[in-house]
């Protein structure tokens, strides 16, 4: 969620793992990189904190349901 679509690593490319699991859900997954380039440029933040802070939020929101 923190780099470009298209940006890739030395990991991911040696990674056979990944490309073959990962494909089913790239759209969805290309859907979500996306919102969070368009919710970081429009706040002024790096990409990472608007993953981290979605992750916070769903983390106490599943907590609140668990207890």
């Amino acid at each position: 969620m923190t780099r470009n679509w298209e940006e890739s690593t030395a990991r991911w490319e040696k990674a056979s793992v990944g490309k073959r699991f990962y494909p089913a859900t790239s759209e969805s997954d290309r859907q979500v990189v996306e919102r969070v380039e368009e919710k970081a440029e429009k706040r002024g933040v790096p990409r990472a904190k608007i993953a981290q802070k979605t992750l916070n939020t769903k983390s106490m929101q599943l907590n609140k349901q668990m207890f």
